[in-house]
């Protein structure tokens, strides 16, 4: 039963152990994609920043406001931005310059009702019309960063296509942001290398890797995945929304799943990679990931019930052994019951410290004790006998005795009974005399009168 107990035990702490080593496993491999992609941002983070720093440079001046307003794009007028002498609203010759010289593209934002719009811009709307003078969407970077009044990079994801993007914010004389500039490189082929990377590793031999973008009530996108790559979490079945989002919606975590794709129960474990808003997850089935540590599980098990079983074997046979004269003393205890007081229980060896052998040796005590008293109460019930026979041998005597002066009682019953008769009879003849004499008296009366 101990045995069974702690291979059960055992068993339960295993399948447990092996759970948490398949987590670390999967978050350490997690871990390692989401460091590559940290690291991959930090150097293009330097890279935009030093680009911007030479836009700056090309410009020769710090762009601020003068004053006056200028047409720009569809914003019609709006203030007047310089560079020295240079007017940069509308002008995309500097910006083709900075273009050509390392591959980025700048930008110059100006705040304008409200809002920010774009003064000078290369970017082309759907309709391929130039975006000058259009307003920034209020979700976009550019517009959280200028509200914030602080220099921010990031990642964006704009018509399909991944950049790098720098946004810092221009104050005018009076400390006042006014506008700003950004610059973004196109990052689309070294994001998609790493997609590629992520779509083909494998996770502690048995799991996949899969990518989502940021996103709220099911707007988040697969970046990669092996059925829904392209799509968005409201486009997955609704019984598996809860899961993905909950996976969108979390820094990290470790969940057991089954989707309505999934023919067994998954291990998802996941991360989202700081400045990318990416979230990554690693997946695969739980028993492939688990088979390994079950029939390690079970040879451990297999042999402690082993172990158990023989350890029970060789306790019963030492136990056997060890209460052999147990038996024996049972059977001492026994014969004693009955009344056999002529034999002594088995003993050890003289001297021996064994509780068996103590306890046969006290009881052979006791066997003499009881054979002794047993010996006196018979010597008592002799006297007891001897006793009794004399008594009844007086009462015999008086028994005797008392016959004989039943017999004296009855000899004198019998002389009073005579004289009782005698007496009576005495009583006759005086009654008779007395009557002869009443009869002579009245005959002498009769005579007289004669």
């Amino acid at each position: 039963i101990i045995s069974g107990v702690t291979a059960v035990v055992v068993a339960v702490q295993g399948v447990r152990a092996a759970r948490q080593a398949v987590e670390r496993e999967m978050m350490a491999s997690l871990d390692s994609v989401s460091a590559s992609l940290v690291s991959s941002f930090e150097s293009t983070r330097l890279r935009v920043e030093r680009q911007l720093l030479v836009f700056q440079r090309m410009l020769g001046e710090l762009p601020s406001p003068d004053g006056t307003m200028t047409e720009t794009g569809t914003a019609g007028e709006v203030v007047t931005v310089r560079a020295g002498e240079t007017i940069l609203n509308g002008n995309t010759s500097v910006l083709q310059r900075m273009r050509s010289y390392t591959g980025a593209d700048p930008e110059l934002i100006v705040r304008h009702n409200n809002q920010w719009i774009r003064a000078a811009t290369m970017l082309r709307g759907a309709d391929g019309q130039p975006l000058t003078g259009a307003a920034v969407p209020t979700d976009d970077f550019i517009v959280k960063t200028l509200d914030t009044s602080t220099a921010a990079t990031n990642l964006v994801y704009r018509g399909g296509r991944w950049y790098a993007m720098h946004v810092r914010p221009l104050k005018d004389d009076n400390g006042k942001i006014f506008g700003g500039l950004t610059l973004q490189v196109d990052l689309s082929d070294d994001v998609a290398a790493t997609l590629k990377y992520i779509e083909g590793s494998t996770v502690a031999g048995f799991g996949s890797m899969y990518a989502l973008t940021a996103g709220t009530n099911g707007t988040a996108e697969f970046l990669v995945h092996p059925t829904y790559k392209g799509k968005l979490v409201s486009d997955t079945p609704e019984a598996d929304r809860p899961v993905f989002q909950e996976i969108v919606d979390h820094d990290a975590g470790f969940i057991e799943s089954k989707l309505t794709t999934d023919d067994a129960t998954q291990f998802v474990a996941y991360k989202t990679v700081p400045n990318w808003g990416w979230t990554v997850a690693a997946t695969g089935a739980k028993s492939d990931f688990l088979a390994a540590q079950y029939k390690q599980i079970g040879l451990v098990v297999a042999l402690l019930l082993i172990s158990g079983i023989l350890t029970g074997l060789v306790v019963f046979a030492r136990m056997s052994f060890a209460l052999r004269p147990v038996r024996d003393v049972v059977a001492g205890v026994t014969r004693l019951g009955e009344g056999d007081l002529t034999r002594d229980v088995p003993t050890g060896p003289v001297g021996s410290n064994n509780e068996i052998h103590i306890m046969a040796e006290r009881i052979n005590a006791t066997r003499v004790r009881i054979a002794q008293l047993a010996q006196q109460m018979n010597a008592t019930g002799s006297q007891v006998a001897v006793a009794t026979t004399q008594t009844l041998q007086a009462l015999n005597q008086i028994g005797r005795g008392t016959e004989v002066q039943s017999e004296a009682a009855s000899g004198v019953a019998a002389a009073v009974e005579e004289l009782t008769v005698s007496v009576s009879q005495i009583a006759d003849s005086t009654r008779g005399a007395n009557g002869f004499s009443k009869a002579s008296g009245t005959a002498g009366e009769d005579g007289t009168g004669v």
